[in-house]
């Protein structure tokens, strides 16, 4: 079949992949294929290193389609990965699963003559706990066929991985959100309290270190394997308020979140949930486990109890259903949380926080919620507020109070006591 350019979604904001662009194609994800790449293509997914890449799902499920576009170009089918969990949204330990794929990766294609031309966080999504690698255009065939040569991504590896995560060990937790803005330079001078005056090596101490690596040569393949070592070794000295928060639960009994899973389990139309404020995640956990939910995403502001969360999950081998994000749902522009949406979204234990610690509108609250959900909402009242005292509570935060701002966006479904001091809100949303 012909596939015309006006069906077309143009996937990319810049186009640096000389093989071909990516585009949105009814749902799927299709790469059209530059004709002088054909032929390269065409002998890659033939050879023995694609079959291992998608046996050990390194790399995103890649096939040649039978459709071509209105030029007669080749095109590629490539799962579509949901949700998009860039780079931002990553824990320590999601940063080193990374890292590690990266070096995997690249360690496979260097054995089959191959390397990554490239290495940026941006190739990486997570389907579920597993990193996937995106960008089939970057594994390009070795210049040089010698251990000896050098890997083309060393550096960007280093730039946005290596010394990122060096300094994150060190408690510059937040590295994350500016580090693109950081050299490697500086962040060595930053490791290791250098002035600047030193940061940059003399020129001759350049020089006979040039002449020292050729003089006793190196080996590409084992410096990615000590590399490798290193991020394996590395961990977070981050500690945060809520980090710990649901470490009572894992290991004991579901208590109140049975009324919530028994109404899910009696609601066969929701397949998807996004949950806020999951902390440790340990109510997505009781969805993956004990309901018909297909695909949970699990959202925290807390980078920490997301790493908790992602190291817990990935121990229970849910077959990809959880997908852990960090995300801070207070500032989240709406269009962003569209992103995100699933049947239902269910914020527990939460509402207080934001409504009395942070100052949260309510209509605000409601809106953003409604963004995240195509059908339902579960929501906790927190009838004692953040102290466990009444007497703390401003007139305004009553349960009445609660419900009109719910009213707004969801029809009430059903208003439950589950435990002291908690009601348990499940609503419909409205058209």
């Amino acid at each position: 079949m012909i596939i015309k350019k006006d069906e077309l979604i143009d996937f990319q904001k810049v186009q640096l992949d000389p093989i071909g662009t990516v585009y949105i194609y009814k749902g799927k994800m299709i790469r059209v294929i530059n004709p002088q790449f054909r032929e390269s293509v065409e002998q890659f997914i033939k050879s023995k290193l694609f079959e291992r890449l998608l046996k050990e799902k390194l790399l995103v499920d890649t096939k040649i389609s039978e459709d071509v576009d209105e030029e007669g170009r080749m095109i590629l089918e490539h799962e579509r990965i949901t949700p998009h969990t860039s780079m931002t949204r990553w824990s320590f330990e999601m940063m080193k699963e990374a890292a590690k794929l990266v070096l995997k990766m690249n360690m496979l294609c260097w054995k089959h003559g191959y390397e990554l031309k490239d290495c940026h966080q941006a190739n990486i999504l997570f389907e579920g706990m597993h990193p996937v690698w995106l960008d089939f255009g970057s594994i390009v065939k070795r210049r040089k066929i010698s251990d000896r040569a050098g890997w083309t991504a060393q550096k960007e590896f280093l730039q946005y991985y290596y010394y990122p995560m060096k300094l994150w060990s060190k408690g510059f937790e937040n590295i994350m959100s500016s580090f693109n803005n950081f050299s490697v330079k500086e962040m060595k001078r930053i490791l290791y309290h250098l002035p600047a005056c030193i940061a940059e090596p003399p020129r001759a101490i350049k020089i006979l270190v040039k002449i020292w690596s050729k003089v006793i040569g190196k080996n590409s393949l084992r410096e990615m394997q000590k590399l490798y070592s290193k991020i394996g070794q590395m961990k977070s000295k981050e500690t945060t308020t809520w980090g710990a928060y649901q470490d009572e639960l894992w290991g004991g009994s579901s208590g109140r979140f049975i009324h919530e899973i028994e109404w899910i389990n009696n609601n066969s139309d929701i397949e998807s949930m996004t949950e806020v404020g999951a902390n440790q995640g340990f109510f997505s956990y009781l969805v993956a486990t004990q309901t018909q939910v297909k695909r949970i995403i699990a959202t925290d502001y807390d980078r920490k109890a997301v790493d908790v969360m992602y190291q817990r999950l990935k121990k229970e081998n849910l077959n990809c259903k959880i997908t852990p994000m960090v995300m801070d749902f207070v500032w989240m522009p709406l269009e962003g949380l569209r992103e995100f949406r699933s049947d239902l979204v269910v914020a527990n234990a939460l509402t207080h926080h934001l409504l009395l610690g942070q100052g949260m509108k309510l209509h605000v609250l409601v809106d953003q919620l409604a963004e995240l959900t195509s059908k339902y909402l579960i929501v906790e009242f927190m009838e004692y507020g953040l102290n466990q005292r009444k007497d703390d509570l401003p007139e305004w935060y009553t349960l009445d109070y609660f419900l009109e701002g719910i009213s707004r966006k969801f029809s009430v479904h059903l208003v439950k006591d589950t435990a002291k001091g908690r009601t348990m809100v499940i609503g419909v949303k409205k058209v």
